[in-house]
């Protein structure tokens, strides 16, 4: 995994999104806080950390690892710096249109 930066006590964010272990879907809470349904919690698949690593070294090979970097922090904004399919969708697009196009995305 690229960064780990949660475990199970400190909140399921880090654990759901940055580590790709759940997926969490938040009520709305339009009406207040007293009104809001439950969580949901959906359990992803597991997956080989060494087929992981590789898809890391075939984006590092194919984009460089500065421009992976980069990848990393816009992906870092919807928590999903540790998935390698967002992150080669990302890098493609920045090569597609470029840094600037994705600022006003």
């Amino acid at each position: 995994m690229r960064q780990e930066d949660g475990v199970a006590g400190s909140g399921s964010r880090p654990i759901s999104r940055r580590l790709n272990l759940l997926d969490v879907i938040y009520s709305e809470t339009e009406d207040g806080y007293e009104k809001r349904l439950a969580t949901l919690y959906k359990v992803l698949p597991l997956y080989d950390p060494e087929k992981l690593e590789a898809e890391w070294e075939a984006l590092a090979k194919k984009f460089g690892k500065d421009k992976v970097a980069r990848a990393g922090e816009w992906a870092a904004i919807v928590c999903e710096e540790n998935d390698p399919q967002v992150m080669g969708e990302i890098l493609r697009l920045l090569e597609k249109y470029g840094e600037e196009a994705l600022k006003h995305a």
